[in-house]
């Protein structure tokens, strides 16, 4: 059975990850253990959903906007103090949810976002923005607009300008 439902995608992964494992095994699986400890710690206190891990990647789900960025802001943090080298992508669009996968434009273009980011920072999308930018908590920087593959039109790109981040 599928859903439809706009929903907020965050995507997250480890920047250098295969060149890490190559380099040193033992410390590549370290940073894959605490990433997937420190999200499934923090991601359930953001009303948040782990709803799938691509290796050392994660999607991740959220009804509510506010509840991921402020997710993706802690984790980031958290990320940062355990010297893991963690990018953030963030879009929000209509996805199809099946048993435990989601697919659609939501999730391409939230992993696409996630890897034009440095470790550390948090990029979302213009329809986040549209959520959140009323809110005195999240200060935003504009990127510019960029093209995604196989996405026919361009999208503007934040990045999230918080202390620490």
């Amino acid at each position: 059975m599928e859903t439809r439902k706009l929903n907020t995608i965050l995507f997250a992964d480890i920047k250098g990850y295969t060149s890490i494992m190559h380099n040193n095994e033992k410390q590549a699986m370290k940073y894959l253990q605490n990433f997937k400890s420190l999200l499934q710690d923090l991601v359930p206190r953001h009303n948040g959903q782990i709803v799938q891990y691509f290796g050392d990647a994660c999607l991740l789900s959220f009804d509510s906007t506010t509840d991921g960025v402020n997710c993706a802001v802690s984790l980031q943090k958290e990320f940062i103090e355990a010297d893991l080298p963690i990018r953030i992508g963030m879009h929000l669009g209509e996805v199809v949810f099946t048993e435990n996968n989601v697919f659609g434009d939501g999730v391409n273009i939230a992993s696409r976002i996630e890897s034009m980011g440095v470790p550390g920072s948090v990029l979302v999308s213009n329809a986040i923005r549209n959520q959140i930018k009323n809110k005195d908590e999240f200060n935003l920087k504009s990127l510019g607009s960029f093209e995604f593959k196989n996405v026919p039109d361009p999208i503007e790109v934040f990045a999230l300008d918080i202390e620490g981040l």
